[in-house]
């Protein structure tokens, strides 16, 4: 499970161009990604659309898509493939797509015996369908998969869309959580839709000491920003974003040890 990130907008505006702001950005009623829609929520793919192609599972058997593919193009490999390239393109290929998904190394010339180890539950055929698909979205979109797009820090710098959103009271101010981290490339762009608007963004970790801030945007520029090194200034930041009382938190802490 990852760390749950509270992030909380306020937006110096008039109550029309809050609406507005609103309107563009919650989740739509029926959204199959949100459980809360409407006023008061934020869909990222309303601000940073990921391309529909991305949304194919990431894990191991993308991993073995992807190395069954470029086995099966490799020209130094003669037992599997037909369509094989020529070298330098091949090579090429290798650069582009990259060595490593995460820690795990992709393998461009797999043997007999480990492509009949991973095409035993699943056929070899849509092994490398889905390794092309994964190959392709790189090719176009600099990712593979919907993970590796969605947490790059020029995209959306978090794993999921938004969730959990506190209800909307009508005001200036929206909460949302995401996790691991907070959406610093979401905010910067929302800020260019609405340029005249300014905007500030704090979050807090569920651990304070994993990341607690606040920055200020105005027209997709930072104005300013603050991220507190002390420990016990982190915890008050935090205790104020996520709206508790930091003595009592210290009295759990304390109960519990």
């Amino acid at each position: 499970m990852p760390n749950h990130v509270m992030n909380r907008l306020e937006f110096d505006c008039s109550k029309e161009q809050m609406d507005e702001i609103l309107a563009a950005i919650c989740y739509d009623e029926g959204s199959d990604e949100a459980e809360v829609t409407g006023p008061g929520t934020i869909d990222f793919n309303k601000i940073t659309p990921m391309p529909p192609s991305l949304n194919i599972e990431s894990g191991s058997r993308t991993i073995d898509g992807i190395s069954l593919y470029l086995t099966s193009r490799n020209p130094d490999v003669h037992h599997f493939g037909e369509k094989k390239m020529e070298l330098e393109e091949f090579h090429a290929l290798l650069v582009m797509v990259g060595k490593t998904y995460g820690f795990i190394s992709f393998n461009p010339s797999m043997s007999q015996e480990e492509i009949a180890n991973r095409t035993k539950y699943t056929s070899a055929d849509e092994l490398l369908e889905l390794g092309k698909a994964a190959v392709d979205n790189k090719r176009l979109y600099g990712a593979t998969t919907w993970y590796e797009w969605r947490t790059r820090p020029d995209t959306w710098n978090a794993k999921w869309n938004s969730y959990y959103p506190e209800d909307y009271n009508g005001g200036n101010e929206i909460a949302f959580q995401t996790a691991w981290s907070p959406p610093h490339p979401i905010i910067r762009k929302l800020s260019e839709m609405f340029p005249e608007v300014k905007i500030q963004h704090r979050w807090a970790n569920e651990d304070p000491t994993m990341g607690t801030g606040y920055s200020v945007y105005l027209g997709g520029e930072e104005l300013e920003s603050y991220a507190p090194v002390a420990e016990k200034d982190m915890l008050a930041m935090s205790a104020d974003i996520w709206g508790y009382d930091p003595e009592e938190s210290e009295d759990m802490d304390l109960e519990q040890d």
